[in-house]
């Protein structure tokens, strides 16, 4: 009994440093114009179990990974209400690229980098470059708020970031599946399963959110909890019918609930936007708080020489194939070239799957 109350005791503890620590830091993001993911990323590992101790991911068991999970969609369902469709008008080859041909040029050219260079095996090379993928919105968003663009770059930046997170999220998904299936043919079944579950659930959760809204069933102060709690619903319901497709399925509730415009939906992006800012915080103190230092010392020269290459080979390459013939100058190319940073769906995913091989004795 004892025991058991000095671990719910460790977890109550991890949640409050999180949540009370993660806003600080947030705050003097803000204040000092440093970004939130280096105070974040410091903040975590300094109150984790490598320095102070205050914050024990150990200690929440086996609710960490549901919490991500859920934590990871509510946001994807705030910046999928944050789309501008009429950008995406102005911009739309380029996206149509950046999505299909860009998200090959990055998953296939780091997984050759990691492949070449650390000379880890192939499989392993494609899973970590599926997580390479991503350009999160969780942290382009934010940048784009402090950094004035030309409306183009913005809704460029803007819509890859949100759309290719789903994408990457489901190339992770299969290639972890391959990594640790014996059967491919099961790999790609699931994958394709989580494609068509989480479509249809977003659709009907969307609609959900559209009837909650159009109708006031919600009152007028709650109107944000109610669009809350529909995301959320969203997200199990998924989760119920095929593990892993909830991401998916809370942005299209997103991209829908953004169409309809059942209310004034930037009262609702107000009120979710400050959610996500606190769910960002919360994820990456406590996520922070699991690297170790042997990791960075590990990491060593070829994890930096892989880093390079991402950064001055491959995204270059990637936004010149995918601008070709669209009009944009040679400065705009070079501000795309450079803006591409990942944030916390690729941190989750990765310490995801940390999890799940370190359950299944892979790690």
């Amino acid at each position: 009994m004892e025991a058991g109350t000095h671990g719910a005791d460790k977890a109550l503890i991890t949640l409050i440093t999180a949540i009370s620590a993660g806003t600080f830091f947030m705050g003097l993001s803000q204040r000092t114009g440093v970004p939130a993911i280096v105070m974040l990323l410091a903040g975590g590992i300094l109150l984790g179990p490598e320095v102070i101790g205050l914050i024990d991911p150990g200690s929440l068991g086996a609710v960490l990974r549901p919490l991500v999970s859920l934590a990871v969609g509510l946001i994807l369902f705030e910046a999928g209400l944050a789309l501008d469709f009429n950008g995406y008008k102005t911009a739309s080859k380029v996206i149509q690229r950046l999505l299909t041909v860009g998200t090959l040029i990055t998953w296939l050219g780091t997984t050759t980098a990691i492949y070449l260079v650390t000379n880890v095996e192939f499989k392993t090379a494609l899973l970590a470059a599926s997580l390479v993928i991503v350009t999160g919105p969780t942290v382009i968003l934010p940048l784009l708020k402090r950094i004035r663009v030309l409306p183009r770059v913005h809704h460029i930046l803007q819509w890859e970031g949100v759309l290719i997170d789903p994408i990457g999220v489901f190339v992770a998904i299969l290639c972890f599946e391959w990594l640790t299936s014996a059967s491919q043919f099961t790999a790609a079944a699931d994958f394709a399963l989580r494609i068509i579950a989480g479509i249809l659930v977003g659709l009907f959760g969307g609609g959900v959110t559209y009837f909650v809204l159009k109708k006031r069933l919600a009152p007028e102060h709650m109107v944000g909890v109610a669009t809350l709690g529909c995301a959320a619903f969203t997200f199990g319901v998924a989760e119920i019918i095929i593990a892993e497709s909830g991401l998916l399925a809370t942005i299209v509730a997103g991209f829908v609930s953004a169409i309809l415009r059942p209310i004034d939906i930037k009262r609702v992006q107000e009120f979710k936007a400050e959610v996500a800012d606190l769910l960002i915080a919360v994820l990456f103190m406590v996520l922070a708080s699991r690297l170790e230092i042997e990791q960075f010392l590990e990491f060593g020269w070829r994890g930096w020489l892989v880093v390079a290459i991402v950064m001055t080979v491959i995204r270059p390459l990637n936004i010149l194939v995918c601008t070709a013939g669209q009009g944009l100058n040679w400065r705009e190319k070079t501000f795309l070239s450079w803006l591409a940073p990942r944030g916390i769906v690729a941190a989750s995913m990765a310490s995801l799957f940390r999890i799940m091989l370190e359950e299944d004795g892979r790690f």
